[in-house]
């Protein structure tokens, strides 16, 4: 029986100006624990941040990067999802989410207990 795995979907969406346009995808992950998840946000958010950001959404930016990424960890602690906005100067929003997810494996995660008589012709 395969049994869940607890895991992180971190995902960045591109919101158009539109709200008819569904989100673009950027970058779309599962990740182990919660710290690697934030670690990817941060390390996305400083790549994408510098360019053609406000001085305002620049120092927010920074602003969380220094010790806002504390407040989603604990979030994801508690089982709750967390992420991260910020407005583009074209009047897009750039967006990370990350949510606590329950996943089951496509296939065992142990190597299935092997017949005794196999064991022994593999040995021949």
């Amino acid at each position: 029986m395969l049994a869940a795995i607890r895991g992180y979907w971190c995902e960045a969406l591109l919101h158009h100006d539109d709200v008819d346009r569904l989100p673009d995808p950027r970058s779309l992950s599962l990740l182990p624990d919660p710290m690697s998840a934030i670690r990817l946000l941060r390390l996305q958010l400083r790549q994408n941040a510098p360019f053609g950001l406000d001085i305002d959404e620049l120092a927010r930016a920074a602003a969380w990067l220094e010790d806002g990424w504390v407040q989603a960890l604990g979030a994801l602690a508690r089982n709750e999802p967390c992420g991260f906005r910020v407005k583009l100067p074209q009047g897009e929003y750039l967006e990370w989410v990350i949510r606590p997810v329950k996943v089951y494996p496509a296939a065992p995660t142990e190597a299935p207990t092997q017949h005794p008589i196999a064991r022994r012709e593999l040995r021949r």
